[in-house]
This record gives structure tokens, C-alpha cells and sequence, in this order.
């Protein structure tokens, strides 16, 4: 069984005069528990998804690791110590909680595999230390407009065309994912009802009886 012991010594000096002179002080002896257990982390790999539109400060997880031997070395410190090059996460290094130090961009980097050591605290002795892996994915935001390529377009279509007669094919892209990167088109200008368009983005005559030429 491992114990912590102290022990309270009183150390006296004397000189050689007549009479001796003296002089006494105090040492207080901490004997420690050697330190024969490195740190385990609960998990060695976490996973977990954050927003890319977190906050800094944002709490993203709290890993925790224990140890086996007693008082100050059981105590743990965290580090982060790979998969952060742009340093996007910290972690606290006394509770373990990882949280967002910089503004992420699922757009540029949507996974991050972070590397985490857990090492005791021990002032006598080698340090023990262990890692764990944290897999980090960033969920997305509805953070990107729809951009239409190009941004004008010309067409040319006859007074004489009918109805379902195409007239432009459009694109627009959007860089979010999922629902938020679902296109949707619609006429909302300079239309009399001549036009519809369709969800790919196809401009159709949808009225040959109002398909008329004009002229300045």
C-alpha cells in the first residue's frame, strides 16, 4: 500500500565556547509515494462535433485521465500536443476541457485529429504520461450566399416560340452542405408570367401567348 509520510526533525548547532551556544531549527521531511503508475485516459479516442460558427471559448470536450498513485503524483497536467498546427483548440491544462481559440471554417478544414497527453506532476521522479486521440468534426453553418456563375446572362429566343421552350440554363453553387447548400431558384423580377424556371435552374417560356418581340 502506498503511503504518504512526514516527519518533523529539530536539528540543533552548538559551539565549542564556554558555555556552548546553541541553536535549533526545524525540518519538516515529506516522504512521497514513488511514482510507479503513468496517467490513463478514460477513452483513448473521443469523438465530437462542433459548429463552425462556435464561439472562441467555446467548449468543444473535457477528456479526463487518472492515476494510480497518491497525492501530488496523481495530480495531471493536458497538453495538446498534434493535429493543432493552426491552432484552433486549446485545452485547459488542469481539467482537460478542449475549447475553440480560433474561428473554424468546416469550408477549409471540416475534421481535425487531435493528439492529447495527459502527464503527472511529480516534483522527484520521472514523468509518466499516456495520449489519447480526439476527433473532432465540424458540422456546418449556414454561413455561405449562393453564388450564381456567371452573374448576368443574355438570351435570345423568338416571338414565335412556345410554351416549354427553353430559354437559359442558370448555375448557383453553394459551399455549405446538406439543407444548407440546397439550391432553390425563383423569378422575382421583370416577369409577367411569360417565364418559369425550374429547380435545376432552367428558365422556360411557360406563356407562348404573351411571347411577344418589343422594340425600344
Amino acid at each position: 500500500v502506498e503511503t504518504i509520510n512526514r516527519y518533523n526533525l529539530l536539528v540543533t548547532c552548538s559551539d565549542a565556547g564556554i558555555p556552548p551556544l546553541t541553536s535549533t531549527a526545524q525540518l519538516s521531511v515529506h516522504v512521497v509515494s514513488a511514482n510507479e503508475h503513468r496517467p490513463i485516459f478514460s477513452q483513448n479516442l473521443y469523438n465530437v462535433s462542433i459548429r463552425e460558427d462556435a464561439i472562441i471559448g467555446a467548449s468543444v470536450i473535457q477528456v479526463t485521465a487518472s492515476d494510480a498513485d497518491k497525492g501530488i503524483g496523481a495530480q495531471i497536467s493536458y497538453s495538446l500536443i498534434g493535429g493543432n498546427g493552426d491552432n484552433k483548440f486549446l485545452v485547459d491544462p488542469n481539467s482537460g476541457i478542449i475549447f475553440v481559440s480560433s474561428p473554424l471554417d468546416r469550408e477549409s478544414k471540416s475534421t481535425y485529429n487531435l493528439t492529447v497527453k495527459a502527464v503527472d506532476t511529480i516534483q522527484l521522479g520521472a514523468l509518466l504520461s499516456s495520449t489519447a486521440s480526439v476527433f473532432v468534426t465540424v458540422a456546418d453553418a449556414n454561413d455561405n450566399s449562393p453564388i450564381f456563375d456567371p452573374s448576368a446572362y443574355a438570351s435570345v429566343i423568338l416571338e414565335g416560340d412556345g410554351a416549354g421552350t427553353s430559354v437559359q440554363s442558370l448555375f448557383c453553387s453553394d459551399r455549405d452542405a446538406g439543407a444548407n447548400g440546397e439550391i432553390a431558384y425563383e423569378i422575382i423580377g421583370g416577369n409577367d408570367g411569360t417565364f418559369t424556371v425550374n429547380s435545376s435552374g432552367l428558365i422556360t417560356v411557360a406563356n407562348d401567348s404573351t411571347l411577344t418581340s418589343k422594340t425600344d
